[in-house]
């Protein structure tokens, strides 16, 4: 049996419940990376962040737009294939008990659809996460574990357990 994760009320809630007590900045985007002589500069349209350790949890095309083109993590990036998907969730009064693939449906209660654009790596890295300690960056996300929310949650806890060990952190 594999366990799964599920943030209630939203995906975002497990997130949300980790960052609990620490700075975290909403609603900005960091369009550069620049790094520095013994730290990096986060740039958003209104500010500069200075920090020691940058860490990127995007999807993987938007963390090569972020990782400085001299990274070496770049080169491992590059060649990872990304394809789109759409999901959709669909609520019904009561539990629908289908024993086929397909039927004209009772009326939903609600229905979404999103296009996930970065969605599924055709190859996974299946690294946990990457970290170079030298440059101070990690990358994770599902593209570097497997195709799942889980894999992004364990590709987080990966990065994290590498800083960890190498002095670069500590536990919270």
């Amino acid at each position: 049996m594999q366990d799964r994760f599920v943030g209630v009320p939203h995906m975002s809630s497990i997130g949300c419940h980790l960052a609990e007590g620490l700075d975290v900045r909403y609603n900005t985007c960091i369009g550069q990376i620049e790094r520095g002589e013994k730290s990096w500069d986060l740039l958003s349209d209104r500010e500069r962040y200075r920090c020691e350790i940058v860490l990127i949890s995007t999807p993987l095309r938007q963390a090569l737009d972020l990782l400085p083109r001299d990274s070496s993590l770049g080169s491992i990036l590059r060649p990872v294939e990304l394809s789109p998907c759409w999901a959709l969730m669909v609520v019904f009064e009561h539990s629908l008990d289908l024993c086929f693939d397909g039927a004209f449906r009772v009326e939903p209660l609600f229905v979404k659809a999103h296009r996930w654009r970065y969605s599924i790596a055709e190859a996974p890295l299946k690294c946990g996460s990457l970290w170079n300690a030298e440059e101070r960056i990690g990358l994770c996300g599902d593209w570097c574990n497997s195709l799942r929310v889980e894999g992004a949650f364990l590709s987080g806890i990966d990065l994290a357990e590498r800083i960890i060990a190498i002095g670069g952190g500590t536990p919270l």
